[in-house]
């Protein structure tokens, strides 16, 4: 039994679509900057961080994903002696 080609899948009449598994990887830089907020000695909360991405990747499944932005939030917890 040969194995099927690789094809696009056309969701959701295609129940196959999630059988498939596409990846790619490369060197990628980010660069950008964020706020921080510290709440006291132990914690600090990252109110907002924006960076531009610029990645060397192939294309994966015909798709070019090789720059972005991010945007993230967060909170940073220290652990040991301040």
């Amino acid at each position: 039994m040969k194995p099927n080609p690789p094809f696009t899948p056309h969701c959701p009449e295609d129940q196959r679509c999630a059988a498939y598994n596409y990846e790619t990887t490369g060197f990628s830089l980010p660069i950008g900057g964020g706020v921080n907020v510290q709440l006291n000695p132990a914690l600090t909360l990252q109110v907002a961080n924006l960076e531009y991405v610029r990645s060397w990747l192939n294309d994966l499944n015909g798709e070019n994903f090789d720059r972005g932005f991010r945007f993230s939030t967060g909170i940073t917890l220290k652990v040991g002696t301040w």
